[in-house]
């Protein structure tokens, strides 16, 4: 499942994207997982620990370098959301 469901614990805005996104974890509980980003083919671009209830992606990849226009995948546990940068 690549869009969140009704019981999405994260709140992406705004999606789409273009100079970064707001990631929130709308649990009550503290974020067990940690979340990364994927590129369309497969390779990990950025990484966040565990721990925080709201995140910035800034758009750049783990080399601080601005990521391309297009799709990208979050994945945080074992569900999957879909992010498009412009």
């Amino acid at each position: 499942e690549l869009s969140p469901s009704p019981e999405s614990r994260l709140s992406l805005y705004p999606n789409p994207l273009r100079d970064g996104i707001w990631i929130e974890d709308k649990s009550a509980d503290a974020p067990q997982h940690g979340l990364e980003i994927y590129n369309l083919k497969g390779q990990r671009i950025r990484s966040f620990a565990p721990g925080s209830s709201k995140i910035f992606w800034d758009a750049k990849d783990k080399l601080n370098r601005e990521v391309p226009a297009g799709i990208y995948i979050l994945k945080e546990g074992k569900r999957t959301y879909r992010l498009l940068k412009l």
